[in-house]
């Protein structure tokens, strides 16, 4: 099932843009215990795909967004950092949280009678953090419904991620919002920077009920 989390009004969902792109950078360098090249962020605009893959969150203070275009804690790697700033104005809002993805193509065994949603490719999500402050408001959440939304329009089957073997928090927040735990073998050394160095995947199918709630926002 998809998130069934109310959104936060106070929160807004955008896609990168060049203005904002900067933004995500410092999240990420803030957050994450991966340093990521300049071509990381350089390919985020260079192709629709990517785009519609990268999205930030925004929080305003204001229930309704101008029309305009503690520890730190990341869902996905669990790193920590101290420093953490916020950047926030009444026209841009502050962005509080990111997601970063890559689209990967069907299996080669994959049948071409079948749906697209049926044999389609998968989501890989490369990043996703948020800033401490904003925890347990949904920031998180709605950023993964947009990964959803986008599995849901470019007809992929499922979406998956590595998370720290050690950050229970984050496969608890994973496990509730619908993704299956792999609970085999830990991969060794994924995370160079940590210890322990393992991951484990967490992998969640795209159904007619994330198509449901795609359409169903689509229509408001």
């Amino acid at each position: 099932m998809a998130p069934s989390h109310a959104p936060n009004p106070h929160i807004t969902i955008r896609a990168p843009t060049p203005q904002t792109l900067p933004a995500l950078k410092r999240l990420n360098a803030l957050l994450l215990p991966i340093n990521y090249p300049e071509s990381f962020y350089n390919e985020i605009l260079a192709s629709p795909t990517t785009t519609r893959l990268t999205r930030l969150a925004f929080w305003f203070h204001s229930v309704t967004p101008p029309r305009t275009n503690g520890d730190v804690r990341t869902l996905l790697d669990g790193g920590e950092s101290d420093g953490e700033e916020e950047r926030w104005s009444e026209e841009q809002g502050n962005c509080v949280g990111g997601v970063r993805c890559r689209l990967e193509p069907p299996p080669p065994h994959a049948s071409p009678e079948l749906p697209p949603s049926r044999q389609g490719g998968s989501i890989y999500i490369m990043t996703l953090c948020t800033l401490s402050p904003y925890r347990h408001l949904g920031v998180g959440t709605q950023l993964i419904t947009s990964v959803l939304s986008a599995a849901v329009e470019l007809g992929c089957s499922e979406v998956y991620a590595h998370v720290w073997e050690a950050n229970t928090d984050a496969l608890d927040w994973y496990r509730k919002r619908g993704f299956d735990v792999d609970s085999g073998e830990v991969v060794q050394g994924y995370y160079r920077k940590l210890r322990p160095a393992g991951a484990r995947v967490v992998r969640r199918r795209v159904g007619i009920a994330d198509a449901l709630v795609t359409a169903g926002r689509e229509l408001k």
